[in-house]
């Protein structure tokens, strides 16, 4: 139990940690039932994905997100959305094998939908070294 959240705050700050985790793995099944057939997803780099252009691209790079550190999380629930953020130390592997590890700034829009919590907008910021 995190210490000060609410049940449903708890609720998804555990669905965050299984979208980061589930990203980690290459987990589709999971990712597909984690984000929203309609998120938006802005990376660091200012990319934009959707679900299956993100989800296609982890499976054709070969799961290049090695690594979520999470600092700062907040989490808020507003009936059935929710928004959480923080400052997340990504590391990735590029196509020639190097991994590289940068700070974020990023925000998440959660809406609740048939019972669990669903992904539907991600926004990262990377934060100058």
């Amino acid at each position: 139990m995190t210490t000060g959240m609410s049940a449903a705050e708890q609720e998804l700050a555990a669905a965050q940690r299984a979208r980061f985790d589930a990203t980690i793995a290459g987990d589709t099944a999971a990712l597909e039932r984690l984000m929203g057939d309609d998120i938006t997803y802005f990376h660091s780099t200012g990319r934009q994905d959707t679900k299956r252009s993100f989800i296609d691209g982890l499976v054709t790079r070969g799961q290049p997100y090695r690594a979520f550190g999470v600092e700062g999380l907040t989490v808020r629930v507003f009936g059935d959305a929710g928004v959480t953020s923080a400052v997340i130390r990504l590391t990735l592997r590029n196509a020639e094998g190097v991994e590289d590890t940068h700070p974020s700034r990023c925000t998440q829009v959660w809406a609740k939908r048939d019972g669990g919590w669903q992904e539907v907008l991600w926004q990262a910021t990377r934060i100058p070294e």
